[in-house]
């Protein structure tokens, strides 16, 4: 049996973010599929690790790190927007609903209620379907992407 568990991110996972960052798959699904330069990458990392209004977290499959997830609160709101990633060799393995779940857990344990957010491309059909395993509601339909929201914990909407 597989142990899973999240753990929030520090600067020593830097270049493990970068490298899952510029996986051609996750460049494709990005609504900005440019490379990502390397200082780019240590600037904004460094940035959103001292953010309050970012929460990034590394999944592992014992004591591995196979994914990763962002929650980026939306600026003069209460909603947390996601952004996930499973390294390419992970894939397949149903750890994109493992995360979402895991990581929406953690952050409704940090904040007590939390509304989330998540834009999807239409074609990233596995994303999609993580996103409705996990309980979330299709909230809206663009040309190019769909979007998804829940909202999770004490009160709830």
């Amino acid at each position: 049996m597989r142990q899973l568990r999240i753990r929030r991110a520090t600067t020593d996972d830097a270049r493990l973010l970068f490298r899952w960052a510029n996986d051609p798959a996750v460049r494709e699904a990005a609504f900005n599929s440019d490379p990502i330069e390397w200082d780019d990458h240590l600037s904004w990392l460094e940035g959103k690790l001292r953010s309050e209004e970012s929460v990034i977290l590394i999944l592992e499959m014992d004591a591995v790190p196979v994914g990763q997830i962002r929650f980026d609160r939306e600026a003069s709101s209460d909603v947390w927007t996601i952004d996930y990633s499973v390294d390419r060799e992970f894939r397949g393995m149903s750890l994109g609903k493992e995360i979402v779940s895991q990581g929406v857990e953690y952050l409704v344990r940090q904040m007590g209620k939390v509304r989330f957010s998540a834009e999807v491309k239409k074609s990233n059909v596995p994303s999609i379907k993580v996103f409705e395993f996990n309980g979330f509601v299709l909230e809206s339909v663009q040309s190019h992407s769909v979007r998804f929201a829940r909202t999770d914990g004490e009160n709830s909407f």
